[in-house]
Parts: C-alpha cells; structure tokens; sequence
C-alpha cells in the first residue's frame, strides 16, 4: 500500500483525496494464508461531496489496481476476478 501509494503522488495523483481504509479479507484478512492464494480486498472510503466523487473513484481505483498488481509481482498471491 505505502509503495502504491508513494507512486501515486510522484506521477501526480496527489494525497489520497479522502481519509480511506484498506481492508484485507478472506483468507488473507484472518491470516491463515499457507500457500499462494487468491486477493480478496476492498477500499472503504469517507462519502465524498458531488465535487470530489469523481476524482475520489478514480484515485482509488488506481491505488487498488497499482497494490493488487504489487502483490502479484511479489509471487504470493494471484488474482481474484470473482
């Protein structure tokens, strides 16, 4: 998350735009990943005026897009397309 996030703002995305939450769940969340497994994430995020909500979805799709693929670059996990 921190890279994402470290990457977002040096190609000018910014700050995140609303105070957010990284949620893990599934095996991951609990902790009982033993070997590769799939992600199962979400972003929980303030309620955004009619003004930001745009540029909201659009950061965090991109911040959740940029650590899903992190994960997958470190060897640990796949991807979940459910």
């Amino acid at each position: 998350l921190e890279f994402a996030l470290k990457d977002l703002k040096k190609e000018g995305f910014g700050e995140p735009p609303l105070k957010f939450c990284w949620l893990s769940m599934g095996s991951e969340g609990r902790g009982e990943q033993l070997l590769r497994t799939d992600q199962d994430n979400a972003i929980v995020y303030e309620d955004p005026s009619e003004e930001i909500a745009p540029i909201a979805e659009k950061y965090f799709l991109e911040l959740g897009k940029r650590v899903v693929d992190i994960l997958v670059a470190c060897g640990c996990f796949i991807y979940c397309f459910k």
